[in-house]
């Protein structure tokens, strides 16, 4: 580990953890503490924003994470990001046509968000569509654990 990876935890143990944020009226949010990616150049510091396929969430990858993806990817991805850079208060602007697109499905959500780490990237859930999806999540957890139990028997 160099010393610039020491103070971003993104690059140390990837995209972890569930944050409840509040958008502001002009669509910002406070990225979580440790992946503000402070020693980078100040005007590279940020993440790469796509709409997810379900049109529920955003994608969020960070710049070490994008390196890893094969260059035959990497081409035809590129064009569909947009940076997000981090701002001196350790926020990310969310572009209008991304907030809509991810607002579209629950408007009354509009400030209410989350952030959840999977691993190599991070997503932007509304409140509302994080709770369906957790609720989803336990029982595909728990039919699995099922199964998996059933094998052994």
């Amino acid at each position: 580990m160099t010393r610039k990876d020491r103070g971003d935890l993104t690059k140390i143990f990837g995209c972890y953890g569930i944050w409840p944020v509040l958008m502001d009226d002009k669509g910002r949010i406070l990225v979580p503490l440790g992946h503000h990616q402070p020693d980078s150049d100040p005007k590279a510091r940020g993440f790469m924003v796509h709409l997810a396929p379900d049109n529920k969430r955003l994608f969020l990858f960070p710049p070490s994470e994008l390196e890893k993806i094969p260059e035959t990817i990497k081409a035809d991805l590129m064009p569909l990001l947009t940076f997000l850079r981090i701002d001196n208060a350790g926020r990310i602007c969310i572009p209008i046509e991304l907030r809509k697109a991810l607002m579209e499905r629950d408007p009354a959500q509009e400030n209410n968000l989350v952030i959840v780490g999977r691993s190599n990237r991070f997503e932007i859930w509304t409140a509302k569509e994080w709770e369906s999806e957790k609720t989803n999540q336990a029982e595909r957890f728990e039919s699995a654990i099922s199964e998996l139990t059933n094998e052994h028997d």
